[in-house]
């Protein structure tokens, strides 16, 4: 499944937004582009893209359940 509380804390909020972008060149993003494809490009990178379908989902508060109707 996806990795949505980016920081790991147990909620999901603006700062795991922040903090994808922040470390869009990290390894850990490069290696795992499976868990952080927020976008469902499928295209095996981690981007602006994926940044912005994280913050959709957490100004439309968005639950793990809801994502796998949605």
């Amino acid at each position: 499944g996806l990795f949505r509380d980016v920081r790991g804390d147990g909620e999901l909020n603006i700062f795991d937004v922040q903090t994808l972008f922040d470390h869009l060149d990290s390894d850990v993003l490069s290696n795992n582009p499976e868990a952080f494809d927020f976008s469902r490009s499928g295209d095996g990178t981690v981007d602006v893209a994926d940044v912005q379908a994280l913050f959709e989902d957490v100004e439309r508060n968005v639950t793990e359940q809801e994502w796998d109707i949605i």
